[in-house]
């Protein structure tokens, strides 16, 4: 994520394009990985949020701690 934010921190700074910079949401349907295109913003910000980032980095850590889930 920290990687993540500098990239759109370059960009929002101006030392980037938005067009340069490529960002990817990949997820698990079905046994299949879908990767789905994010767009970046000329202010460094993904369209959408980072959300799905967020989430998909919080999930990990959940399971690399052995945190069960809530509904578990």
């Amino acid at each position: 994520m920290a990687f993540l934010s500098a990239l759109l921190a370059q960009v929002a700074r101006g030392a980037l394009r938005p067009a340069d910079l490529a960002c990817y949401f990949v997820e698990r349907k079905d046994g299949v990985s879908v990767f789905t295109r994010q767009q970046v913003n000329e202010r460094g910000q993904i369209e959408g949020g980072l959300r799905t980032f967020v989430e998909a980095e919080l999930e990990d850590l959940r399971v690399f701690l052995g945190v069960p889930e809530a509904s578990e």
